[in-house]
């Protein structure tokens, strides 16, 4: 005896509204630290290029079966809550192949480790202002780049 599917997409999509609505509140409050004169490092950072990955539902692909009044509404608050995210003022991109991201985060599942890396490498970052990191080097490397490309910007 399980809920209609459309219970299910609209649960989904009150989640998704969530979370939109928790990264906006420590958008805003790492927001305060930096113009206090913190540095504020976020991961996943929702940026319009990269919404497929941390962003809107519909963008997404999640909930699309909640279609209803009062799904468009949510719909609608939860893609105000990432449009009101400005833009970092320094973005690196840590990109990694799907077999090598998979290796590395053994404690998540495969699947969703290797779309993630396959996303990321085909999102059209050159608008982003990203700085792109290889992270296929070993972890040191990697840590060494960011901190040098970090100090090399403040």
């Amino acid at each position: 005896l399980g809920a209609p599917a459309g219970n299910i997409d609209h649960l989904e999509l009150l989640r998704m509204a969530c979370t939109a609505r928790d990264r906006y509140v420590v958008y805003r409050r790492a927001r305060r630290f930096a113009a206090g004169g913190g540095i504020a490092i976020c991961e996943r950072y929702p940026l319009p290029q990269g919404w497929a990955l941390a962003g809107p539902s519909e963008m997404q692909g999640r909930a699309l079966g909640a279609q209803s009044p009062f799904a468009a509404r949510i719909r609608a608050w939860e893609r105000r809550c990432y449009e009101r995210m400005a833009t970092p003022d320094v973005l690196f991109l840590l990109r990694l192949d799907p077999e090598t991201a998979v290796s590395r985060k053994p404690s998540e599942p495969a699947e969703y480790v290797r779309e993630r890396a396959r996303k990321t490498a085909e999102t059209d970052w050159s608008r982003s202002g990203a700085r792109i990191i290889d992270a296929a080097q070993p972890l040191s490397q990697v840590v060494a780049t960011l901190k040098s490309e970090l100090w090399s910007t403040l």
